[in-house]
């Protein structure tokens, strides 16, 4: 796919062409992430083996987050809704949800054993404000900012919100590694201490 893109790329002399076959290959592409990623999620939650179905339904949870971030991501670049619509905002939580489910997803598969605990709501306290905060917004008549000091504040309010979702994946990302160093650790000592016994 990528030689017939740069084969194209090579007998287009005009840059707007070049742009617009970019952008359909783009959309292309999210299609066919899109598409799988729904597939792949319907198949781990129908759990057909009926195989440690906790870690099944995390695992099918992630992949479904994936998707309707691939989704969200795919609306607004057919710009099917032209103006950006509240279903985007919405959308947009999985962004917040994808690293905790992401976290419990490894969690349950290291201890599939491991019960639901009051403290782990918490690990979803981040979402459930933007979700206040976005039930807010539609109650409130919001104009889009008009002078240079509201678009100044409203870059600022992005990149901090965008902080704030890098800070998140990363400080998963560690809490999931721990989990499996752990696991690992735990499993070698484990299968030593059966092979110096027999």
């Amino acid at each position: 796919m990528i030689c017939i893109y740069l084969f194209i790329l090579s007998f287009s002399k005009n840059i707007k062409h070049l742009y617009v076959l970019f952008f359909l290959m783009d959309q292309l592409i999210s299609f066919f992430v899109a598409g799988t990623t729904l597939l792949l999620a319907f198949l781990i939650f129908t759990n057909v083996n009926q195989v440690n179905s906790k870690v099944n339904r995390w695992f099918g949870s992630f992949i479904l987050c994936i998707f309707l971030i691939q989704f969200n991501d795919l609306l607004e670049k057919t710009e099917f809704l032209k103006t950006r619509m509240p279903i985007n905002d919405f959308l947009a939580l999985t962004d917040y949800i994808i690293a905790p489910i992401f976290y419990f997803t490894v969690a349950y598969f290291v201890d599939p054993d491991r019960k639901w605990r009051t403290k782990d709501n918490l690990h979803f306290a981040f979402a459930f404000i933007m979700l206040f905060l976005l039930l807010v917004s539609a109650l409130i008549n919001v104009e889009q900012p008009s002078t240079d000091a509201d678009k100044k504040n409203a870059v600022v309010i992005i990149t901090a919100f965008n902080l704030i979702f890098c800070f998140q994946v990363i400080t998963y990302a560690i809490m999931a590694y721990r989990e499996i160093t752990t696991y690992q650790k735990n499993y070698f000592c484990t299968l030593l201490t059966w092979m110096l016994s027999t």
